[in-house]
């Protein structure tokens, strides 16, 4: 649950790997963070929070190996607004 801009709370889903069932070589892609940002900021949520979610993902990857220092990058250029996910694959 989140607050937007204009201060209406509504439910967002999204899925977390169990502890025990995390592996090295999985990552959490910029595909997948790249929409949850842009639905994030299509629906007024503050860019402080969208800021949290990209720290998160990186985190998140941080012990993913040398493929995800590749995604973790892409999912920095996500700090920007201007960064669309259509141009991300």
């Amino acid at each position: 649950m989140f607050a937007t801009a204009t201060a209406n709370v509504a439910d967002a889903i999204t899925f977390l790997v169990k502890p025990a069932e995390r592996h090295i070589d999985l990552w959490t892609s910029v595909a997948y963070v790249s929409w949850i940002v842009y639905g994030l900021r299509c629906h007024g949520v503050p860019e402080e929070y969208i800021q949290h979610v990209i720290d998160f993902a990186i985190e998140t990857n941080s012990r993913g190996g040398q493929t995800a220092d590749e995604q973790n990058r892409l999912i920095e250029l996500l700090r920007s607004s201007v960064i669309s996910p259509f141009l991300v694959h």
